[in-house]
């Protein structure tokens, strides 16, 4: 914004200090900034001063140029310098210098005065000038030393600088050293480490096992794995799915019955067994764990055996399942394979495990009690109005040309199951005969593979395999063809085809051979003798190969001494009164099929 008036005060003084009074001339010059040489015109004024001081006033007339650098030369009325100014700045506006006056010259002694004041500032500026070169100088040696150092703004360093290290904790633009890292990311370790333990404190982790105590409740739908089998969905607590149909048979049952799934993911309907002492079932039968609990060395706590005979799935996997047409025509081998395909821990229900549940179930009835099942064609043969489900509508219960007579699977009344109680295992009395791999008659010697260990997936049941026990007189289990093992006798020689020879005894020795296709039968199990002077061990009555008892071991038998004879129990549609949970059938060889013939899964816990 312009401006009518640019003041310049001048202070003049006397050499001893005395202030100057009188008029002297004031020019103006426009210079250049480096040199102070004069470049351009100058503009002067006469100005009083009173005790040393003048204000020159700049006022419109002649033009000034804006932010050029001038300088101020005094003079008295004769023309004499007696003081110049170093360069200034013009405002940044336009200005015009007042018309110059002429004015009377100075006295001698003021002409001296001003002589000496200019003499004094030229000494000054010389002694100026001095001190800039010196300044200079410094200059120059600063420069040598800055050479090498780094810049303070974005400085690029070399080698191993150092600097002071900060308290831990520190937030600013302070340098960080390694030193303070290293003790602040100690730090941040451990408060990363307090955050995460309160952030993870009763979550679940997504991989690896881990227990977790109380109900925890998923939002969402959740993804988990769903384990089948049984074991693992039965431990609590639980992070997967549960299996509705085993949580609802386990309910109903009271836990008398299970579900257990094969590798496949498919349903089985399961009984369990839970274990027992021996001597809580009878003296005789010593003390301790029922062999059937005990698989290759390790004590089980239960038994899972399927509530109903095999029937076959869409895709032909075993499974034991109400309803449906028994697994028939099948051999002892393929019957074996076809449970332990069902996965890890799956086997075809054990002459052991067989017999244990019969003297579990001969202990738990009342004296005089009597199994039912489908002993005629789709009825009981005395009861006959116990019926089940025949396979064909052509056929009613009773009907003897029905082939098979067999029912579909715990179609029967409730007194079909072995207990007679709703939950028991079905159909172990009648309707098809069941493999129960584990003893065998080789030649008429007594066989076993020892315990329970021919529900192992890894036991070998072959004919030839080297697990395969015969039994002394004092119980000691033997390789076969040791001398004095036990053996079935038949009481005569045999001489037709299928020729009963009678009731059989067991013994030392095999005597008479049921030759021709020729056996032993009798339709009371209890009725089996030993022969004169022999002692039966107890391991024959816990596989079922001898009474525990003269009463309530209902069932009958049949018995070849020559050749491999593996053991089949229950009976068939077929059996009638030889039909009960003790009938044990060794007539025939591994290889036989028919329709009589089928299986039952069971499944180690």
């Amino acid at each position: 914004m312009a401006v009518n008036t640019v003041n310049l005060t001048v202070v003049m003084d006397y050499q001893d200090g005395r202030p100057f009074d009188g008029k002297l001339e004031v020019q103006l010059s426009e210079t250049s900034k480096t040199s102070e040489a004069i470049v351009g015109p100058r503009y002067s004024t006469f100005s009083s001063f009173i005790n040393g001081e003048a204000v020159v006033q700049v006022v419109p007339n002649s033009m000034l140029e804006p932010n050029l650098f001038y300088r101020a030369t005094i003079t008295d009325t004769s023309g004499k310098t007696v003081f110049l100014t170093t360069t200034f700045i013009v405002p940044d506006h336009n200005c015009y210098l007042h018309d110059l006056t002429v004015v009377e010259p100075m006295t001698p002694s003021q002409q001296d005065a001003l002589e000496l004041i200019a003499s004094q500032v030229s000494y000054n500026a010389s002694r100026l000038e001095d001190a800039v070169n010196t300044i200079n100088g410094f200059s120059d040696r600063v420069s040598l030393l800055e050479n090498g150092k780094a810049s303070l703004v974005s400085p690029a360093l070399s080698g191993t600088p150092t600097a002071p290290t900060a308290q831990v904790g520190t937030n600013s633009t302070q340098i960080a050293t390694t030193a303070f890292v290293q003790a602040e990311s100690t730090r941040a370790s451990a408060v990363l480490t307090a955050s995460i333990a309160s952030n993870v404190a009763g979550k679940v982790s997504l991989s690896g096992n881990e227990s977790i105590n109380g109900v925890k409740t998923f939002s969402s739908s959740p993804v988990v794995p769903n384990p089948t089998d049984r074991a693992t969905q039965q431990a609590a607590p639980a992070i997967w799915v549960r299996d509705m149909l085993m949580a609802e048979v386990e309910a109903l049952s009271g836990g008398r019955a299970t579900v257990a799934r094969d590798s496949d993911g498919n349903p089985n309907i399961m009984c369990v067994v839970p274990r027992f002492r021996l001597e809580d079932i009878d003296a005789s039968l010593g003390t301790g764990n029922h062999p059937a609990f005990i698989v290759n060395g390790v004590v089980k706590p239960e038994l899972l055996i399927g509530m109903y005979e095999a029937s076959k799935s869409g895709s032909n996997k075993v499974q034991s399942l109400p309803r449906k047409a028994p697994w028939v025509s099948i051999n002892h081998d393929n019957a074996v394979a076809g449970c332990r395909a069902m996965g890890s821990g799956w086997h075809a229900y054990t002459d052991i495990e067989w017999s244990a549940v019969a003297l579990w179930n001969w202990k738990c009835q009342p004296e005089g009690h009597v199994y039912y099942g489908n002993t005629n064609y789709g009825r009981h043969h005395d009861a006959k109005w116990q019926t089940g489900v025949m396979q064909s509508v052509s056929y009613l219960p009773g009907d003897t040309g029905a082939n098979p007579g067999s029912c579909l699977t715990g179609s029967g009344p409730v007194e079909w199951n072995i207990d007679g109680q709703p939950w028991g295992i079905a159909d172990m009395v009648g309707n098809v005969w069941e493999w129960t791999p584990g003893v065998r008659v080789m030649d008429g010697e007594i066989q076993i593979i020892p315990d329970n260990n021919a529900a192992l997936d890894t036991c070998d049941l072959s004919a030839t395999s080297t697990e395969w026990k015969a039994v002394l007189e004092n119980g000691t289990l033997v390789d076969p063809g040791t001398a004095d093992t036990l053996k079935y006798t038949a009481p005569s020689e045999g001489t037709g085809s299928n020729t009963n020879l009678g009731a059989t005894t067991i013994g030392t020795s095999v005597g008479y051979t049921a030759s021709g296709n020729g056996y032993m039968s009798n339709s009371s199990f209890a009725g089996m003798q030993a022969a004169s002077g022999v002692t039966i061990p107890a391991i024959l009555k816990l596989f079922g190969l001898f009474p525990v008892s003269s009463t309530g071991v209902q069932g009958g038998y049949w018995v070849r001494n020559n050749g491999e004879r593996l053991a089949y129990r229950g009976g068939s549609w077929t059996n009638g009164s030889y039909c009960g949970p003790f009938f044990v059938h060794m007539l025939s060889p591994r290889s036989t099929t028919s329709t009589y013939f089928g299986f039952r899964p069971a499944l180690l816990p």
